[in-house]
């Protein structure tokens, strides 16, 4: 008797900050559990066929028609897409065979622009999709808690995983009067990156001495456009390796992270910013209000004058500094990869009695 347990993953190789980590683990974890498991990949432009990933073969297929015919008869299908690829999670709903049991978990941020700015149309659509799925797994108790007041149910809360250096970081800075800021997402309009430039502008001006390091990618015309908040206090790194030793080092010279993003489902640089000992400035999303509470500062994404006053607060007042690093790594404590394991092993038990397994 053979358990099935596709998933379906948005892009490959999947390797962009932990991504790895909270696309890939919950087939590691079916596997451990005696599953027959293949990864699902739709990708019109790839001209590659198959993979391996740690024993699991990757298969590719140019279009989502292509992925639901090669679907099994009965398995546990996961997938794992944001907002803008439900429709395939409504066709896997439409074409399913009646024993599989499909799972959702959304990489996104309800309640912030979606599904609230649909069209009416769309978002009956979505609702009808989600009261189909047989699990939504949310990776923020914000999200938890949203989808619990629209009344749909078989939700269930596991956060991503992160994966920890488990080095003692708490003191581990040169001892420089500049004050460093970090800010990850290169030059996407979601990501802020303006504003925060704008915000660094000003404490220039104020005679902050603070330094930005950018990491991800900037293209030349967003370069060109706002040459005039280009500062000599503004360091553009570009993509640098997921943690390799300079990725590690930039962690560990950065004081204070920024995220001034316009909307966000959990981005993992903020738990790697709190591994690393960095205070956080976020922007005002529920999602980070629901996580950190009273150990960060919040400001609205699009007023750049908050973003100067939560980062003025923490360049004098370090000690507050330091006992909110304190409380966030207590939180994220909740992130590991054993809690992952342990609930997701939950949700597979929990679909088995539904599910028959197939001979083959």
């Amino acid at each position: 008797m053979t358990k099935k347990f596709i998933s379906i993953v948005p892009f490959w190789p999947v390797a962009l900050a932990d991504s790895e980590n909270y696309f890939l683990s919950p087939s590691i974890v079916a596997k451990k559990q005696g599953y027959d498991v293949s990864i699902f990949v739709v990708s019109p432009s790839t001209k590659q066929q198959e993979s391996v990933y740690k024993g699991i073969p990757v298969r590719f297929f140019s279009s989502v028609w292509e992925l639901y015919k090669n679907l099994p008869t009965r398995a546990i299908i996961h997938c794992q897409t944001s907002c803008r690829y439900a429709f395939l999670i409504l066709g896997l709903l439409f074409f399913k065979k009646r024993a599989c049991q499909i799972v959702w978990t959304p990489h996104t941020s309800f309640g912030y622009g979606f599904p609230s700015k649909l069209p009416f149309n769309f978002f009956k659509v979505f609702s009808f999709m989600l009261k189909r799925l047989n699990r939504i797994i949310a990776i923020t108790k914000y999200e938890e808690e949203y989808l619990q007041t629209l009344g749909y149910k078989n939700i269930i809360y596991i956060p991503l995983v992160s994966n920890k250096s488990g080095l003692d970081l708490e003191e581990i800075r040169a001892k420089e009067q500049v004050f460093n800021l970090l800010f990850v997402g290169g030059d996407r309009p979601i990501k802020g990156l303006v504003n925060v430039l704008k915000a660094v502008s000003v404490l220039r001006k104020l005679n902050i001495d603070v330094k930005l390091r950018v990491l991800g990618t900037i293209n030349p015309s967003f370069m060109k456009k706002y040459s005039n908040l280009i500062l000599p206090n503004i360091e553009f790194l570009g993509h640098i390796k997921h943690r390799s030793p300079l990725f590690l080092n930039i962690l560990r010279q950065s004081d204070c992270y920024i995220n001034n993003s316009l909307y966000e489902g959990h981005p993992l640089a903020v738990d790697e910013a709190v591994e690393f000992g960095l205070f956080l400035c976020l922007s005002d999303l529920p999602t980070f209000r629901r996580t950190f509470g009273a150990s960060a500062l919040f400001h609205n994404p699009n007023c750049y004058s908050e973003l100067v006053k939560s980062i003025i607060f923490y360049f004098y007042n370090r000690e507050i500094g330091r006992r909110h690093r304190k409380d966030n790594k207590e939180i994220i404590k909740d992130f590991s990869y054993p809690q992952f394991e342990a609930r997701f092993k939950r949700v597979l038990k929990s679909l088995e009695s539904a599910f028959l397994y197939t001979t083959s």
